[in-house]
């Protein structure tokens, strides 16, 4: 099932590797003895066909503390879950697509930039002449996220003073004011930003529900989350309290923000029930994916924002290392060897 994939195999595993090694060398009593990786070597090749799976599983395992059967290797994702869960539709949820995909959402969107013109929130268009008095008539600060940006890249945060027509992005985009945050929430960054990665899974059989949620925290001085700096907490829903445990971006892990010395084992972190409740909800209304990642930020009186909605390779990494299996229960660890009619069955 799924397209042939395998050329990105030996990149995704090199990323294994680098991360397992970042977490082993920053505490060594980590690392797998010969007996575990032995057995996470024949569990890849018996569970998901071949022993390219076992790097990621090796990864898991070293940052978890123990192997535990069930958890998706990235590169499994890649070939199989992403394909599976985009079905015939493809990535339908852009940065500028998401107001029409999701239209219950709290968004912050205030304009876009599509194939070379600007529109407003109803499709209305904007000349260019007119675009700075728009996007900041209510707003002081914005955020310009290009539409194939990732991990951070692509963003531009602009003010009126700042604003230039002529440097802005030729592609797609989408303009987002900023959005004032719960402080305790803010807090968790230590003058950075925190957003919360929700992930929700529509099984096709019963309502969506949200399997993981997990906090990213920016450094000092980030205007936005960017992968090269923000760390990730998991988090456990029904008690709104952050792990023992994060990771840096490396993937070494840390009990504590490296920037104000919060530990994280036990903080609270406000919102984040209601979060994956709604995240929930809006995913009912868009069963054509299978499994969501969203990008949310919590307002002062709870209310959810959300800022992304990713629906291609949702990056799953994080949660299935310290919370996975997530997909096991929806038979996903089979979709190499299974048709939909078997996975719904």
């Amino acid at each position: 099932m799924g397209r042939d994939i395998s050329a990105i195999d030996p990149s995704q595993n090199n990323t294994a590797r680098a991360a397992y090694a970042a977490i082993t060398t920053a505490d060594p009593s980590r690392a797998l003895d010969s007996k575990t990786r032995r057995r996470i070597a024949t569990y890849a090749r018996e569970a998901f066909g071949h022993i390219a799976y076992a790097p990621w599983l090796e990864t898991y395992a070293a940052l978890r503390g123990r192997f535990v059967e069930g958890c998706l290797p990235d590169n499994y994702v890649r070939r199989h879950l992403v394909p599976y869960s985009i079905s015939t539709y493809g990535d339908i949820t852009g940065p500028t697509l998401l107001r029409r995909t999701m239209p219950a959402a709290t968004l912050p969107d205030i304009a876009y930039h599509i194939a070379g013109q600007f529109y407003g929130l109803s499709m209305e268009r904007i000349r260019p002449e007119e675009l700075a008095d728009v996007i900041f008539a209510e707003a002081s600060l914005v955020y310009v996220k290009e539409t194939c940006g990732l991990q951070g890249k692509g963003v531009t945060r602009l003010t009126r003073e700042s604003f230039k027509l002529e440097d802005l992005p030729r592609r797609d985009f989408v303009i987002q004011s900023e959005v004032q945050l719960d402080p305790e929430f803010a807090a968790l960054s230590a003058g950075g930003t925190t957003t919360l990665r929700i992930t929700t899974v529509h099984p096709g059989t019963e309502p969506a529900r949200a399997v993981s949620a997990g906090i990213r925290l920016g450094r000092t001085g980030d205007s936005h989350i960017r992968s090269a700096s923000a760390l990730k907490v998991i988090l456990e829903i029904e008690a709104e309290e952050l792990g023992p445990v994060g990771c840096m971006p490396d993937w070494s892990a840390t009990t504590q923000h490296p920037d104000s010395g919060l530990r994280f084992e036990g903080q609270k972190v406000p919102g984040v029930r209601r979060a994956a409740e709604e995240m929930a909800r809006l995913h009912d209304q868009l069963p054509h994916v299978r499994y969501v990642g969203w990008d949310v930020g919590i307002a002062p009186d709870g209310t959810p924002w959300v800022y992304e909605m990713n629906t291609g390779h949702a990056g799953v990494t994080f949660p299935e290392a310290f919370v996975g299996p997530l997909f096991k229960q929806f038979g996903w660890h089979r979709l190499h060897v299974l048709d939909d009619s078997d996975v719904f069955r």
